[in-house]
């Protein structure tokens, strides 16, 4: 091979590398972020069971994983904060036992999983919220993700949800189906998708 044909060949290796490297990148995106709301509290109680047996509403569990933007590389003891409305519609607080809040980490696949119960609408102004669970994950390296769980059907996602475009609930990967399980309960798979903190050093 001549000298410029071994200067094309790298050039072209590296090309192909760079778009091989982009296009992983580009089939997991970062989970994206949503609008934290004034409702979050630090400190929640370690616990997967975030209702209790006797809380009032469909029952529900959501499971899935947090995982890199390479779509294979799972985050072990991953910070995930759960905080969500009762079935009207109503937050409470840590006077109430964080009731409806929770933590957990992931384990060492990545996996979580938390049960509750289904979260109910509530007013804005004139309109409505569509049912959320908000979802706030963090990890040393990696950049906080605030985020919401929608979920399908619901009529006040995005165009009709009250927050506007602002809560994002127009984001079909934050859109889970949920199918019936034992015991009248629904579940939903949540897959979270962590992005790299390029601010800090390796």
């Amino acid at each position: 091979m001549t000298q410029s044909g071994k200067i094309y060949f790298i050039i072209f290796i590296s090309a192909l590398l760079f778009y091989s490297a982009k296009a992983s990148a580009d089939l997991c995106p970062a989970t994206q972020n949503d609008v934290e709301g004034p409702y979050y509290l630090p400190n929640a109680p370690f616990r997967a069971e975030i209702s209790t047996p006797d809380e009032p509403g469909m029952h529900i569990s959501i499971k899935g994983s947090v995982m890199e933007t390479d779509c294979t590389t799972p985050l072990k003891d991953a910070l995930i904060e759960v905080w969500q409305t009762d079935a009207g519609g109503k937050y409470y607080y840590r006077e109430e036992g964080y009731r409806l809040r929770g933590r957990m980490k992931s384990d060492k696949k990545g996996s979580y999983e938390f049960h509750s119960i289904k979260p109910g609408r509530y007013r804005i102004g004139s309109g409505y919220r569509p049912a959320h669970i908000h979802i706030k994950v963090s990890h040393p390296g990696y950049r906080t993700l605030i985020t919401q769980l929608y979920f399908t059907n619901d009529p006040y996602l995005w165009p009709n949800d009250a927050c506007g475009t602002g809560c994002k609930s127009n984001d079909p990967k934050r859109i889970i189906d949920l199918k019936p399980r034992e015991n009248r309960s629904i579940e939903g798979t949540f897959i979270i998708i962590m992005d790299r903190d390029r601010s800090t050093k390796p």
